[in-house]
């Protein structure tokens, strides 16, 4: 565990090194999180809060925060090796609306050392890629926008229902139940219709979008995952 609050070690006049990772999370854009720290620090991976970090060359910049009210939209320059990056940006539309989040903490913090200790870091950078500005051969670069700022989304995010669920249900293939765009999280072998009675196949299985015909009979010990509002009521 650390000895000294980080806060302390900010202040003293030899500091440790800090450690930049990234956490790039694309699992809203149908990829998954990809995780890299910058080769600047290691030829080989770097191990913290129990996740891997795998060197790439990297470099940023816009991360200051000023006194104007804005807030910044730095970019990210990433190096192209073996395409990876070309890769993923054809294959999940430029990567525009994935998470990057920043993190640093200090080398004697990271997993393995002495003080290890994930819970010490400096204060989290959260952002959205918000477009691309440049690819080629040896880099690709995006603009950042602060994950606060969604131009355009209304509030609330989804419409309040007070009796229907939104989630999108499991669809039954023929032979199997198909997860990839379902958001409730019932994923047992019981069958039920769209009043909640229990019923053979999967192709009977239709989620009846309320409460006490849909949650409970899936759910009868745990929490009920309802995606509507009951509590709301008409003005």
């Amino acid at each position: 565990m650390a000895t000294t609050p980080i806060k302390q070690l900010t202040q003293l006049p030899s500091l440790d090194e800090i450690i930049e990772l990234y956490d790039l999370d694309a699992t809203v854009i149908g990829g998954t999180i990809y995780r890299f720290t910058p080769m600047a620090y290691t030829a080989t991976p770097i191990l913290w809060n129990g996740n891997t970090y795998s060197p790439v060359p990297v470099e940023t910049t816009g991360w200051q925060v000023t006194g104007s009210g804005t807030q910044p939209t730095p970019k990210i320059k990433v190096a192209n090796v073996n395409l990876a990056f070309s890769a993923l940006a054809i294959s999940l539309g430029d990567l525009l609306g994935a998470t990057l989040t920043r993190h640093r903490t200090f080398r004697r913090y990271l997993d393995g050392q002495t003080d290890a200790d994930p819970t010490v870091k400096l204060s989290e950078d959260v952002y959205r890629i918000n477009q691309k500005t440049a690819q080629n051969k040896i880099f690709i670069e995006w603009e950042l926008a602060p994950s606060i700022d969604q131009e355009g989304r209304l509030i609330p995010g989804r419409p309040v229902l007070q009796a229907g669920c939104p989630f999108r249900y499991r669809v039954w293939t023929g032979a199997a139940f198909d997860y990839t765009h379902a958001s409730c999280p019932y994923v047992g072998a019981t069958n039920f219709d769209a009043n909640g009675n229990v019923v053979a196949t999967g192709d009977l299985d239709v989620p009846g979008k309320r409460v006490l015909n849909c949650c409970k009979p899936r759910f009868p010990t745990g929490p009920l995952p309802f995606g509507g509002f009951p509590g709301v009521a008409r003005s």
